[in-house]
């Protein structure tokens, strides 16, 4: 039997932000034969803003890194979790995460992402993140 102690515990672990844990969602988005300049980093900046407004979700911190001869990474650090890009220009690809400890809506990021890189190919998955003990 479970102390009462251990049961807040488990309750404050698996409830974030008011969301419980075993509702919240990770967006994964393959964007394959891409339109557009996958490497063009105030383009792409300029895109992972408009879909963290569209998200809800609050910017903290913006990192990036630009791979040589060519190849892109930005990272928001938001309120709420992440959201990644990772450009793989020389197959037209880009792939973007996206994770937050508050209920966001995954569909209008896609619809964000979808509308600017143009890829020919997407691939969409969407796991449910669960915390329980």
């Amino acid at each position: 039997m479970r102390s009462r102690d251990q049961r807040f515990l488990n309750r404050i672990v698996n409830t974030v932000q008011g969301a419980p844990m075993n509702e919240l969602e990770h967006l994964l988005l393959d964007m394959i034969e891409c339109e557009v300049d996958l490497d063009d980093l105030e383009k792409v900046e300029e895109i992972m803003t408009e879909a963290a407004r569209e998200l809800g979700v609050v910017i903290r911190e913006r990192v990036h890194h630009q791979f040589s001869p060519y190849g892109l990474t930005v990272i928001y650090i938001i309120a709420e979790s992440h959201i990644s890009y990772h450009s793989w220009p020389e197959y037209r690809s880009c792939f973007v995460d996206v994770f937050a400890c508050s209920r966001i809506s995954t569909e209008k990021g896609i619809e964000v992402f979808k509308k600017h890189f143009k890829p020919k190919h997407t691939v969409i998955r969407v796991l449910k993140r669960d915390a329980q003990l």
